[in-house]
């Protein structure tokens, strides 16, 4: 099994150095607005994969 120890500890310590960004602004909701845009393109593609 390799050594993972000095790979992780770098790891580590660029974690330290780069904390997760902050939330996007708006990123999640212009997911939101785009998952409901999709929505009905959706249904409308499961439908005819379905037959209905």
């Amino acid at each position: 099994m390799p050594d993972l120890g000095s790979g992780l500890a770098r790891l580590r310590r660029w974690a330290e150095r780069n904390p997760p960004p902050d939330d996007e602004p708006g990123g999640v909701d212009d997911l939101a607005e785009e998952s409901r845009y999709l929505a009905e393109h959706r249904a409308e593609a499961i439908r005819r994969l379905l037959g209905d």
